[in-house]
């Protein structure tokens, strides 16, 4: 390096990102994750990581969930479209009993209009989960 040079670690960002974001699975576990029963944890965090912003989505869309059903367990799953490569999402099953489906289907459309509604900085993060009937 020549005098008065300034030295640039080329890794900087990364390392400001990894600081920044090391975090998000720790809250994502403790804060929106406990509310779930969840089988593949670790494709659910890696894809909140993945996706910024999900996490503050999924946020403000849990406590519409337990307005809605407040009775109910939730179950978290992350799929992959077997259609569509590339196009993951994660969905919130609601486990209901068969007897109500109707009025459950009801329910669930009105919570889905409810939950367009949420004002977040990136859209088309709400194509990243969807809510539904288990």
């Amino acid at each position: 390096m020549k005098n008065g040079e300034k030295y640039e670690n080329p890794h900087l960002n990364d390392i400001t990102f990894s600081i920044k974001y090391s975090n998000i699975p720790k809250l994502a576990e403790n804060n929106i994750l406990s509310n779930f029963e969840i089988d593949n944890k670790e494709e659910i965090i890696n894809f909140i990581i993945k996706n910024i912003g999900l996490m503050e989505y999924m946020e403000k869309v849990t406590p519409i969930i337990n307005t809605h059903f407040p009775e109910d367990n939730f179950r978290l799953e992350f799929e992959k479209d077997p259609e569509i490569p590339n196009f993951n999402k994660i969905v919130i099953y609601i486990k209901r009993e068969d007897e109500s489906f109707d009025a459950d289907w009801k329910e669930i459309k009105n919570l889905n209009e409810e939950i367009k509604k949420i004002s977040i900085n990136d859209d088309s993060l709400k194509n990243l989960l969807v809510v539904d009937l288990w």
